[in-house]
């Protein structure tokens, strides 16, 4: 087994993990790499210190990698997660804001006393915080505190009168555990160290820096159903399972197939459209969501297909067209390309990214509204429209432009969907002064026959389809 720890130098939390590893029946070789935060390619985490186990795994906090040498026994477990989590969430963070960083905060300060006179509470007339052995938590909490009890100056101001915590802290040093885990990581102490914690770890955040907390109210209907012994019992046996344990996921291969007797999962996210170069916006709200289910399926070894495409058709292709002075097949062809990069750059795991312009796609759809019209699920409507006589055609709503009808708004270039002076949806035939995008002259109101689906009749099938498809009559989506 090789063993990689990353950190920046005197960063205190590093101890955790060396003097753990000390005290591991299975100790192994750590080879330790002091790394500048700013070299994002030697380390892939920002936050120090990270454990490195194989080149395959990474454990970027430190408790959890303290617990990964030395792990709670199944008797204690409950007492030194719970000071696990107190040192986490309270003792360092407040260490490294009131000595690492140049925020001077009084609540954080007297939150810091609070927390070490607790301490020295805990340890009245005790060797160890848990049980009669040192455990991780011992090591945790130590560790933190070292460069705190190791200045005279600082020691001397805070931790006079707390004795428990400064006897505790002298017979865990007198162990040979701890006293090599200094030789071997030889630190500054006092307000040098602590600045190394505060850089290194980033997700400090302390309660009572007296920033205001937005707290989200809770939904009545989403209450938790209360979680059982036993699931507790599973589920911390699972999360300690060694991970090479786990059957590897299986390799993916170039076509995707349902298959009998497996779990089939097929992901569709929104098609995005090729009038625009994707960005984060749009891979967050669409792509990447997908994406996280799509490997979370292939990790439960799901036979997963995670399928997507640029959408080419549509007004919004032919207004960038018209802008950009292309054809609508030369705008696809360029968006297409940008679109497929991008996403590729961002790692998104398609099994396949298509078009809606393929003879494929092409094929598929016509077949389908023929299926619908010859089944009779479709019909035809007049519905008044705007047309422009001199480009000769029925104008679409986004090649209408004009006033905006909506009270109170003088938007003069609203579209016939959407005004962007108010935010407020249009209907293209109540436009003020309309004008055509294309020529920009005043389209005249006419009647066309348009085919509908009829969705009344077609419900009854979509249920019966429904429920011999999906399990207990349902269709899960992920978009």
């Amino acid at each position: 087994m090789t063993i990689k720890l990353y950190t920046n130098q005197n960063n205190p939390a590093t101890l955790k993990l060396i003097i753990a590893n000390n005290f591991s029946s299975s100790k192994v070789k750590i080879d330790i790499e002091i790394v500048n935060l700013q070299d994002l390619k030697t380390c892939g985490a920002k936050h120090l210190p990270v454990l490195e186990i194989n080149n395959e795994q990474s454990i970027f906090m430190s408790n959890a990698a303290a617990c990964y040498f030395l792990p709670p026994s199944e008797n204690n477990s409950f007492a030194i997660n719970e000071l696990l989590e107190w040192e986490a969430t309270v003792l360092s963070p407040h260490l490294a804001y009131v000595f690492g960083c140049s925020i001077k905060n009084e609540k954080i300060k007297n939150t810091l006393l609070s927390a070490l006179n607790k301490l020295n509470t805990t340890l009245e007339n005790k060797y160890f915080l848990v049980g009669d052995t040192v455990t991780v938590a011992d090591i945790v909490i130590w560790s933190s505190l070292y460069p705190l009890i190791k200045s005279t100056e600082l020691s001397k101001e805070y931790l006079s009168v707390l004795t428990n915590i400064s006897g505790w802290f002298l017979k865990l040093y007198d162990q040979g555990q701890f006293k090599d885990a200094v030789a071997e990581f030889r630190m500054e102490t006092g307000q040098t160290s602590y600045n190394a914690l505060f850089i290194g770890a980033r997700y400090f955040t302390p309660a009572s820096s007296g920033d205001t907390v937005i707290k989200e109210k809770e939904s009545p209907q989403h209450h938790a159903e209360a979680v059982n012994s036993s699931e507790v019992l599973a589920a911390k046996k699972a999360w300690q399972k060694d991970f090479r344990t786990l059957p590897k996921p299986k390799g993916r291969t170039n076509v995707v197939l349902p298959g009998v007797g497996e779990k089939n999962v097929l992901i569709t996210s929104a098609l995005p459209y090729v009038n625009n170069v994707p960005h984060l916006g749009n891979i967050i709200g669409c792509v990447l969501s997908a994406d996280v289910f799509a490997r979370f399926s292939r990790l439960c070894n799901y036979n997963t297909l995670y399928i997507s495409g640029t959408d080419e058709y549509g007004t919004a292709t032919e207004t960038k067209a018209l802008e950009e002075g292309l054809s609508c097949q030369a705008i696809c062809d360029k968006y297409f390309s940008i679109h497929n990069d991008i996403y590729k750059w961002f790692n998104i795991s398609f099994d396949y990214f298509g078009r809606t312009s393929t003879p494929q796609q092409t094929e598929l759809c016509q077949d389908l509204f023929l299926q619908l019209n010859n089944n009779g699920f479709m019909f035809t409507q007049s519905i008044e429209q705007l047309h422009c006589e001199q480009c000769d055609r029925y104008l679409a709503d986004r090649f209408v432009e004009g006033g905006c009808p909506n009270v109170g708004c003088n938007y003069e270039d609203a579209r016939g969907d959407q005004c962007d002076g108010c935010g407020k949806l249009v209907n293209a035939v109540e436009l003020k002064n309309p004008r055509c995008k294309i020529c920009s002259s005043k389209p005249k109101l006419r009647t066309s026959n348009q085919f509908f689906i009829d969705l009344p009749k077609l419900e009854p099938l979509l249920h019966h389809w429904m429920k011999i498809s999906s399990p207990g009559g349902r269709i899960t989506r992920k978009s």
